[in-house]
Order: structure tokens, then sequence, then C-alpha cells
């Protein structure tokens, strides 16, 4: 009798799929609708997502988090479905965010700017910047932020575009934690001491490793670099060459494109800098989530300017670093 039972109910549960889908976890019944269901598989398969059976428990807190991050989406049109949806906020910043450059500081969310004339800068178009990387599960955001920037300098003062190796820094820029965060400036001086090899001599694995770089060349270096803090100061040096910053990237885990505004001044990732327009109010930022992400790639956050103030977006001017050779 309870085996007939027990079949009843399977078959009940089986009809009762066509229109919804209802999952256990921690002890609580979770119903999602048919469109759920379909948006899910969707986003699975776009990001090539891979979880246990789908009656588990990891798959129906993924679905859990999905849903309570797409909801979060809704208040910002800038904002969407990305490869991070199943990740809780925590979870990300664990995984991409850079620890190291948490420092406390007072940070203004607005400061003095004055154009005499529009400036329409992009480093990309002027064949300064390599294609899109991707950091994957490595917090080695740091390091992409350097040898962009080293990349960039290689370009403006040499007239050559190397494609410049983050796993060299990770691995042996000691000063630094590798996957574990670093801070751009003492990335920027190990390069300008030691010098860089290609990703082609070595390569990335986005794990830390031992030092390998016996009996390679290290021939892209820096004379030295100007920090900058200062949102005019970063106008200025942008349209010199590509600059390395750092930004409060805690909601641009649902970037999906327009010009972003929604963050805080808590900096904990780095970036390129490789643009301005003062038309349409934006900086232009190479990111390390790979081409899928924002619009391919690049991130575009706002540089409104109100009463000649410009709009320190996510403390983009507070900490930045501009290589020269």
């Amino acid at each position: 009798m309870k085996t007939q039972l027990l079949i009843a109910a399977t078959l009940g549960l089986t009809l009762l799929g066509l229109t919804s889908f209802l999952l256990i976890h921690k002890s609580s019944r979770v119903e999602f609708t048919e469109d759920q269901i379909k948006m899910w598989k969707s986003f699975k398969q776009t990001y090539n997502k891979k979880y246990a059976d789908q009656d588990d428990d990891e798959e129906v807190y993924r679905m859990n988090v999905f849903f309570d991050n797409l909801e979060f989406t809704k208040k910002d049109p800038t904002m969407g479905v990305t490869k991070f949806m199943d990740l809780t906020h925590t979870e990300f910043a664990e995984l991409y965010l850079n620890p190291a450059e948490n420092i406390d500081e007072e940070i203004d969310s607005l400061q003095p700017i004055q154009h005499n004339e529009d400036i329409v800068i992009d480093w990309v178009e002027k064949g300064a910047v390599t294609p899109v990387k991707n950091q994957g599960g490595c917090g080695g955001c740091w390091s992409f932020a350097t040898t962009g920037g080293v990349e960039g300098a290689n370009f403006v003062y040499k007239n050559v575009l190397p494609n410049l190796s983050q796993q060299q820094l990770i691995d042996c820029n000691t000063q630094n934690k590798g996957c574990g965060g670093g801070l751009r400036d003492i990335a920027l001086n190990y390069v300008k001491e030691t010098g860089l090899t290609t990703e082609e001599e070595y390569s990335y694995e986005a794990k830390n490793g031992k030092c390998r770089l016996q009996g390679k060349s290290n021939p892209y270096t820096i004379s030295g670099f100007t920090a900058i803090k200062q949102c005019s100061d970063l106008v200025n040096a942008i349209q010199k060459a590509p600059v390395t910053v750092g930004i409060d990237s805690s909601n641009l885990q649902f970037y999906t494109n327009g010009i972003f505004s929604n963050c805080g001044t808590k900096i904990n990732h780095g970036v390129l800098l490789v643009g301005y327009d003062s038309v349409k109010e934006a900086w232009k930022v190479k990111n390390s989530w790979g081409p899928k992400f924002g619009e391919g790639g690049y991130i575009y956050l706002s540089a409104k300017i109100t009463n000649n103030q410009i709009a320190n977006t996510c403390a983009i001017c507070t900490r930045a670093y501009a290589p020269y050779i």
C-alpha cells in the first residue's frame, strides 16, 4: 500500500512539473514557474553552468540566489543577467575582488573639474589596448590592470603593443599575494625593476604557482609611474596613455551595458582606464572578466559634470597610476 502511494505521489509531482517546478532545500519548499525554469535553463546553457542533479540542494540554492539577484537588478537599467547571477554578493567578492585594495580613507564623491573644450579619447580605437582577458576564479585583477598599463605605455612611448604576462606577476611579484590580491603600485615597482615577459612566454593559469622566470627574457619595463588622486589629473593623464585605476566594483557583478553609477567608494578591484568622453560624460574601463561581460568586456562609468564638479564614480579618480617610459 505504501509503495502504491509513493508511486502515485511521484506521478503527481511529475504532472505538476509541467506548469511549475517544486524543489526542496533545507526543509523549505520552493516553487518556480515554468517561465523561471526556462530562464534558468537558458542561463545555464549560455554560461555553461554545471550543477548536480536537478533535485539536488546545490542547484536549488543557486536558483534561489539567481532569482534574488534578478530582483536586485530590476532597480537599475544598466544591470541584468550576467555569468555571476548564481553567486551571492559575498561569494562574488571572495572570488573576484581584491581585498588588498580595501584601505580606509575618505573619498569625495564629487571633485572639481573644468573643461575649456570637449575631450574625447579612446585608446582602444587608437590600438593601444590588447584584447580583453579573463582572470577566472583568481583574485588577480591587480595583475591585469598593471600589465594593461605597461602595455599602453609601451604603445605610446615605443610604438609597440606587447601582450604581457599576468602570471609572472602572480608568481614572481612576492610582495603581493597572487590570487589572494595585490596592490598595483607595488606591481608597477616590480615591473620597473624586473621587467615583464609576454603571455606567450609565461601563460596565464589562474592560480598561484612557483616563479619560473629562469631562461625567459623580460624586455618590457617602465621608467616609473605617476600616482593620481584627483579627477582633473586623471582627465589629463588619460589623454596621454591608458591608466591603471582602482574602483568599487561590488555592484558591477550585474553590469550589462550603459553608463553605470550605482556604486560606493570602497575600492576593491583593479582595472584599466582606456577612455574618457566629456560629451557622453563617461569613463571607459577595460575589465578582466572576459569579453562576454558588460559591453564586450568593457564598463562605462559615469563622469557626469554638474556645476564644475565631476562624479568620482566608484572612486575611480582616487587611486590611479599612470606608467611612463
